[in-house]
């Protein structure tokens, strides 16, 4: 596919696995190339466009009141805090304080 498409296979696989953004011009060469029905083509074409829109995601039919409350706390929300009782996070750990070590032995 990325051959044909003219991109690497790199960029077709973020794409497809969701770690990369978006291009209405790559969602619609790839649409192409899976032969996608041009009704289905048109109306995912149509959410690429507007998933850059703030609060898109609120206006989905459907969408459960529960997932609406979370989608809200999260759109509001200022800073984002973990905490974590019995374990250093990955990030702050050194080598001499790593998962499962305990100080003094």
């Amino acid at each position: 596919m990325a051959k044909r498409l003219g991109m690497s296979p790199s960029k077709i696989s973020r794409i497809e696995t969701g770690n990369s953004g978006l291009q209405i011009e790559d969602v619609a060469a790839l649409l192409g190339l899976y032969q996608v029905p041009a009704s289905t083509r048109d109306e995912l074409l149509d959410l690429v466009r507007r998933s850059e829109e703030r609060g898109w995601w609120t206006r989905q039919p459907g969408l459960p009141q529960l997932w609406r409350t979370l989608i809200d706390f999260e759109a509001k929300a200022t800073r984002v805090q973990n905490y974590e009782a019995l374990v250093v996070p990955g990030l702050l750990q050194t080598a001499g304080v790593r998962a499962g070590d305990h100080p003094g032995r």
